[in-house]
């Protein structure tokens, strides 16, 4: 049989669907927010589902997370670097600062009242919130039955607070090259091997910066290049999914959830490139609008699920947990998010701009330089 394929043309489930200079270019994934939506819908129907939700193994949801944030701010430094030739650390901390404190403060302070109504009313474990390091926090009751799932945002923080100086500023400049930051990843890699409770979501975290180190580069984009493909996109996430359904059983047959999600994070992160493709049925689905409405508030979704679930079931008491009231937890939680996200998330967010642009403008002028057009632009990835 003659090949209906030209000669030198490559069949289209093997065709690159992305360049590196369109990738380079892009200044949002409009299939992150699916993304997001679904990771934080699966970590609700978890913990409000009980056994009937257990199947989905939605506690894997918050590593989605992880390696997201981990392309995306990557992605954020290296573009501001390859355009200013610096990576402002300032600049850089007061963004995080006004997208992840202000609502997570405002939720804080919510579930301390509900400590204080609802009880137990028990303190003890405060310092440990207001200083992100709940993964601390000795177990018992009072915040932890509130807001013990923002361990999470603690992890994040700690880990920017170290990549970006890692990574961006802590060797010469002359260093500063794609093999030095895959060898910061890599070593965190083999810390993990010593201290894998404390550091296995960190280096998930780091999967997520490997990803977006190799695809800012030109040679490293040749890497992935493949997973781009409709070919290589549907195995990447063929991957991911089997995982995510045999997580538990996995888990439960090794001994440890360590490498469980260990193997989710690497295949969430090799599915990236697929998910970055301007194009095709798993990004126009990922890419509508339910979904990305969704994915817009997924950050106070998910910091707002218990006190929006408490709540629910304070005035509805329901019989029983399942499916249903894991739903009634999730459109609770839902609109409770959607006023977060309203009126304190994208208020500070711009506030944080501002900031960012007095700064810029202060510090290229003190270098005697005019700021370019358009200068915090590379913020707006997403």
């Amino acid at each position: 049989m003659m090949s209906t394929t030209s000669p030198g043309r490559v069949a289209r489930p093997f065709r690159p669907r992305l360049e590196h200079s369109r990738f380079l270019t892009e200044r949002h994934f409009g299939a992150f927010d699916g993304v997001r939506a679904i990771a934080a819908a699966m970590v609700v129907l978890f913990h409000f589902g009980g056994a009937a939700t257990a199947p989905i193994n939605g506690w894997l949801g918050v590593h989605l997370f992880f390696v997201l944030s981990g392309f995306l701010i990557t992605t954020l430094l290296l573009r501001e670097e390859a355009r200013r030739a610096r990576v402002s650390l300032v600049e850089f901390w007061i963004r995080r600062l006004f997208r992840i404190v202000p609502a997570y403060a405002v939720v804080l302070a919510i579930a301390l009242v509900f400590v204080a109504r609802l009880g137990p009313a028990d303190y003890s474990s405060l310092p440990y919130y207001l200083s992100f390091s709940v993964e601390w926090a000795p177990p018992g009751p009072g915040l932890g039955a509130y807001y013990g799932h923002a361990w999470t945002i603690g992890i994040e923080q700690k880990f920017y607070l170290i990549w970006p100086v890692m990574a961006f500023v802590a060797v010469p400049v002359a260093f500063r090259r794609p093999a030095w930051r895959l060898g910061v990843i890599t070593g965190l890699g083999f810390a993990t091997i010593w201290f894998p409770g404390v550091l296995v979501h960190y280096l998930v975290i780091g999967f997520g910066c490997a990803i977006a180190v190799l695809m800012n580069s030109r040679r490293g984009f040749a890497v992935v290049r493949p997973l781009t493909t409709p070919v290589g996109g549907a195995a990447a996430l063929s991957a991911l999914i089997v995982v995510q359904i045999v997580a538990r059983s996995a888990a439960d047959s090794l001994g440890s959830e360590v490498p469980v999600v260990l193997a989710y994070g690497a295949c969430a992160a090799l599915a990236i490139p697929g998910f970055v493709v301007p194009s095709g049925f798993v990004t126009a689905v990922l890419s509508a609008a339910p979904l990305r409405w969704i994915g817009a508030r997924s950050y106070s979704l998910y910091l707002i699920q218990t006190v929006a679930a408490v709540t629910v079931g304070q005035v509805i008491r329901p019989a029983h947990i399942g499916w249903g009231g894991a739903l009634v937890a999730l459109a609770a939680s839902l609109l409770a998010a959607d006023l977060i996200y309203r009126y304190v998330e994208q208020p500070m967010i711009r506030v944080g701009k501002r900031l960012v642009g007095r700064h810029r403008e202060r510090s290229e002028r003190d270098r005697g330089l005019t700021s370019e057009p358009g200068g915090g632009a590379v913020s707006e990835i997403g």
